[in-house]
C-alpha cells in the first residue's frame, strides 16, 4: 500500500486550459455540481481493491463489490450508512470533509482499504483584462493541492454583465454558433472533454460594453472559480508617438506606443513591396502604459535570432508578452523558410497598430532605415579604476577619458569609434562578436628586420579584460582595453616605447558593404612609461625649493591619464605632511601646505609625488624665504556717465601692479564696438602707469557704451548718455537767448563769470559741471594721446 507521505508527494497536474465542445442551457434542472452525464454516478470503486485511491468533493461514488451491511467511515466515525443494492451501494461526497475514508461491510464489519476525499480548486483567468470588441482566451487552471493528473472534466460558464445574467443567445455568440442545450438551473455553456492543452476563444464582437463576470464550475466537483474582464470597445486607443521614425540598416530601430483600455496590442512592420512582414502580437500587458518596441533590422527574416523586443514606462522587459511572426513573400518564416545570406534591406517601412488580436488599424507611421555609415575613430585615455564602475556607460566614459594620441602603462586606452548599422549584431552583452565581416585589430607599426609586427584582434582569443560601451542613440562605441594588462593569442601586448595602430573594419563579408570594397576607422597611439615629476626651482644643489608660506603649493606633471588620485608626502625634520589630490586635464597635480612654522634656509628631508604605479621624490630639499607676492595688476578708468552736445570730455586709463612680481597683460579698449586702442602692459612690482587719454567732443545726443578687455576678459565696462537740450518756459530756443537780453554769458547772479558749478550735478567728483570725463568715444571722434 502507499504511503500517505508517498502518495501527497505527487506531481500537481499543468494547465488544464478549457474548453472545447460548447453547448448553452437554459432549462430548470438540478446544476450544483451534479455532471451532465449518462450515468448516474462520477466515479467508481472496486470494494475488493481499493487502495489509496482519489475521489473529490462533489463527486457521486459508486462501490462495487459490497456485502450488506456497509457503512462509510472516516477514523473510528460512522460517518454514513449506506444502502447495499445488488453489491453496489452510491454516496455524495459534496458534503464531505476532505480526508482519509475507508467502507467496512459484511456481518463482520470487514475494512476495506483506504481512499481520499479531496477538495477540487481551479483558477479560471482570461489572458487579457481588457477585450476591445474581439477575441480573447479563457484559460482553465487545476489548483488543487492534489490534482486530477490530467484527467478530462466537464466544465460550466455562466456569466453576469451589469448584475443580470447573460442570455442564451448571447453567450452562444460569445462562445460559438455549434452549441447544444442541456437542462441546468441556470444559462451556461456546458464544456465537455476540457483536458490539458485545450482553450476556448470568447468573442465579444457586437457585445455591450462594460464589465462582465464569468463563473467556471467543474461538473462533478464543488470546484468554481470567477474571472473578469472590461469589453471597451469605443474606448480602446493606440498610436504611435511620432509619425515618422529613423534609423540605420543594421541597427536597432525604435518606436513606442500609447494606448488606453486596452491590454492587446498588435503591430504591423510591412516593406514598400509587401515582402517582408513582421507581425507583433502583446498581450497581458498595463492597459494604462505604453509600450516601447526595438526592432532589429538585422535580425528580420532569420528564424531564432531575436527580433523584438519591448518595455513598459516604468523600463520593465515585457518582451514575454510579446510574439512575432514574419512573413516573406507571404510564406510564414521558421526553420524550412528563413534567410540565410540576405538581410534586410534599407527603405521606408510601413508601421501600423491597433487593439485586439484582429482588430482594426487604428494609427500607422513610417520607419525609415537609412544606409550604415563608417565615421572616424579617436583614441582617450581613462584611470586605471574606470572598469570598476557601478554603472559603465557611455556618460561615465565622458566623464573620466580624455582625447589624447599617448596613454601610460597601467591606464586605459579608449578607443571611440564613430559608426551606425551594426548595433544589431556586433555585440553580445559586453563582447565584441566579430560577425560578419566586422574586425577591430591592434597593430604594432614598428615592423622587424625579421617576421611580422605584433598584431591582434578582439575575439575570443584575446585575453585580459577590455570592456566595450555601446551609445546607439549617437552611433557610437567605446573599446577601453587596460594598457599591459590586454594580451593577443601569441602573448603580444601593448608595451612602452611602441607606437601602435587600432582599427576598425567593415568587410565586404558585411551584406551591408559590396563586394571588394572596404570600410575602416583607425588611429595610432604611443604607449609610454608611467611616469611623475616634481615641478618648481631647484637651487645650486639640484634641490628643490619649498617656500615657508601658509598656502605652499606643491605642483608635479605627469603622464597618467587625468583623474588618477595620486598622493603628495613632504617630511622635514619633525613633520610630516600628506595630502591627496588629482591628475587635471593637463597632467598636472598640485596640493598646498601650511609651512609657516619652518624657518627660511631649513633643510627638508623629503618632497614625494606619487600616482598608482609611478612616483618621484628629492631628498635634501630646501625651504627658502617667503616667495615674491604674485603681480596684481589692477587698473582704473577716468570716464564720466553724461555730457551735453558739444561738452569736450576726457578720460584716461591706468594701472598699478599690487603684488611684488612683474606683471603682463595685453588690453583692449572700445567705445560702442569700434576699437579705440590696444596694446601690451610689463609693470613692475609696486609700480603704477598711465596707460592712455582721450579727448573729444561729441555733438550728437544718445548713450554710447564702452569696454576694457584686460587678456581678453571684460576688466571695466560703462555707458556715457549725451543728453538733449530741453526747452523751458521762458521760451529758450536753445541758442543761449532766454529774451532777457542774456547774451549767454556764463556769469550768473552771483557775478560769478568762471563757469565754476559747485554742485556738480553729474555726481562724479573731479570734475566740472561741464564734464564728469570721458575715456573711450568712437573712433573717428576721439583724439588719442598715448602715453608711454
Amino acid at each position: 500500500m502507499t504511503s500517505e507521505t508517498t502518495y501527497r508527494e505527487k506531481g500537481r497536474a499543468a494547465f488544464l486550459a478549457a474548453l472545447m465542445v460548447l453547448s448553452v442551457v437554459a432549462m430548470t434542472a438540478s446544476f450544483s455540481g451534479a455532471a451532465v452525464a449518462s450515468s448516474d454516478f462520477d466515479t467508481k470503486l472496486d470494494a475488493d481493491s481499493i487502495d489509496e485511491d482519489d475521489v473529490w468533493a462533489g463527486q457521486t461514488v459508486k462501490v462495487t463489490n459490497l456485502e450488506s451491511p456497509a457503512d462509510l467511515v472516516q477514523g473510528d466515525e460512522v460517518v454514513k450508512n449506506l444502502r447495499v443494492e445488488s453489491g453496489s451501494a452510491k454516496f455524495d461526497t459534496t458534503d464531505l470533509d476532505p480526508g482519509r475514508y475507508s467502507i467496512e461491510h459484511g456481518e463482520s464489519d470487514t475494512p476495506t482499504g483506504t481512499f481520499w476525499v479531496n477538495e477540487h480548486q481551479i483558477d479560471a483567468e482570461f489572458e487579457n483584462g481588457v477585450v476591445n470588441g474581439g477575441e480573447v482566451n479563457l484559460t482553465y487552471e487545476d489548483v488543487s493541492d492534489v490534482p486530477r493528473n490530467g484527467e478530462d472534466v466537464t466544465l460550466h460558464i455562466s456569466a453576469e454583465y451589469d448584475n443580470e445574467s447573460v442570455s442564451a443567445d448571447d453567450l452562444e455568440d460569445i462562445f460559438g454558433d455549434d452549441t447544444q442545450v442541456e437542462d441546468m438551473d441556470k444559462v451556461a455553456v456546458t464544456v465537455n472533454d476540457a483536458g490539458e492543452g485545450d482553450s476556448v476563444t470568447a468573442d465579444f464582437s457586437n457585445k455591450e460594453v462594460g464589465d462582465y463576470v464569468f463563473t467556471v464550475e467543474v461538473a462533478d466537483t464543488t470546484a468554481e472559480d470567477t474571472a473578469e474582464i472590461t469589453n471597451s470597445d469605443t474606448d480602446a486607443t493606440a498610436n504611435f508617438d511620432s509619425n515618422t521614425y529613423e534609423e540605420q540598416i543594421g541597427d536597432v530601430g525604435e518606436f513606442t506606443v500609447e494606448h488606453e483600455a486596452t491590454d492587446n496590442l498588435w503591430v504591423n512592420v510591412t516593406d514598400s513591396e509587401d515582402y517582408y512582414k513582421a507581425n507583433i502580437q502583446v498581450s497581458g500587458v498595463d492597459d494604462t502604459e505604453n509600450v516601447t518596441f526595438e526592432f532589429n533590422s538585422y535580425a528580420a527574416g532569420h528564424d531564432g535570432e531575436t527580433l523584438v523586443t519591448a518595455e513598459d514606462d516604468e523600463g520593465n522587459d515585457i518582451t514575454s508578452d510579446v510574439t512575432v511572426t514574419e512573413y516573406l513573400d507571404g510564406d510564414k518564416v521558421d526553420s524550412s523558410n528563413t534567410w540565410t545570406d540576405t538581410r534586410l534591406l534599407n527603405g521606408d517601412y510601413e508601421l501600423e497598430v491597433g487593439v485586439t488580436n484582429g482588430g482594426p488599424e487604428t494609427d500607422a507611421a513610417i520607419m525609415l532605415f537609412t544606409e550604415r555609415s563608417t565615421g572616424d575613430m579617436t583614441t582617450w585615455v581613462a584611470p586605471s579604476d574606470i572598469a570598476d564602475a557601478d554603472d559603465l556607460d557611455a556618460e561615465t566614459v565622458a566623464d573620466s577619458a580624455t582625447e589624447r594620441d599617448y596613454v601610460a602603462t597601467g591606464d586605459y586606452l579608449v578607443t571611440e569609434v564613430e559608426a551606425s548599422g551594426i548595433y544589431g549584431y556586433a555585440f553580445d552583452g559586453g563582447d565584441w562578436t566579430g560577425d560578419e565581416g566586422l574586425e577591430f585589430n591592434f597593430n604594432d607599426t614598428a615592423t622587424p628586420r625579421y617576421g611580422s609586427a605584433d598584431s591582434f584582434s578582439l575575439s575570443d582569443e584575446t585575453s585580459g579584460s577590455y570592456d566595450i560601451v555601446v551609445n546607439e542613440d549617437e552611433d557610437t562605441f567605446y573599446v577601453l582595453v587596460p594598457v599591459n594588462t590586454i594580451e593577443g593569442p601569441a602573448g603580444e601586448t601593448l608595451d612602452a616605447g611602441e607606437t601602435w595602430n587600432a582599427s576598425f573594419h567593415v568587410t565586404d563579408a558585411s551584406a551591408y558593404v559590396a563586394d571588394g570594397e572596404s570600410e575602416m576607422a583607425n588611429a595610432e597611439f604611443d604607449v609610454e612609461q608611467r611616469n611623475i615629476e616634481l615641478a618648481g626651482s631647484y637651487n645650486d644643489d639640484e634641490r628643490l625649493v619649498v617656500g615657508n608660506s601658509a598656502e605652499e603649493q606643491l605642483t608635479a606633471e605627469t603622464n597618467v591619464a587625468p583623474g588618477t588620485e595620486g598622493t603628495f608626502r613632504l617630511r622635514a625634520t619633525a613633520d610630516i605632511y600628506t595630502a591627496e589630490s588629482e591628475v587635471d586635464a593637463d597632467g598636472v597635480m598640485t596640493t598646498t601646505f601650511d609651512l609657516s612654522s619652518h624657518e627660511a634656509g631649513e633643510n627638508i628631508r623629503t618632497v614625494k609625488a606619487s600616482v598608482d604605479g609611478a612616483e618621484h621624490s628629492t631628498e635634501g630639499a630646501f625651504i627658502a624665504g617667503d616667495k615674491p607676492k604674485p603681480a596684481d595688476l589692477q587698473w582704473s578708468v577716468d570716464a564720466p556717465e553724461t555730457a551735453k552736445p558739444g561738452d569736450e570730455v576726457t578720460g584716461s586709463i591706468s594701472v598699478e601692479n599690487g603684488g611684488e612680481e612683474t606683471g603682463n597683460a595685453s588690453y583692449e579698449f572700445t567705445f560702442n564696438g569700434e576699437t579705440v586702442d590696444s596694446g601690451e602692459v610689463e609693470l613692475e612690482g609696486g609700480a603704477s602707469k598711465d596707460v592712455a587719454s582721450f579727448a573729444s567732443t561729441l555733438d550728437e545726443a544718445g548713450e554710447y557704451s564702452w569696454e576694457l578687455l584686460v587678456d581678453g576678459e571684460t576688466e571695466k565696462s560703462g555707458t556715457l548718455t549725451v543728453e538733449e537740450e530741453k526747452k523751458d518756459d521762458t521760451g529758450d530756443d536753445g541758442d543761449g537767448d532766454d529774451g532777457t537780453g542774456d547774451d549767454g554769458d556764463s556769469e550768473d547772479d552771483t557775478g560769478d563769470d568762471d563757469g565754476d558749478d559747485t554742485g556738480d550735478s553729474d555726481g562724479t567728483p573731479g570734475f566740472g559741471a561741464a564734464v564728469a570725463a570721458l575715456a573711450l568715444l568712437a573712433a573717428a571722434m576721439l583724439a588719442l594721446r598715448r602715453q608711454n
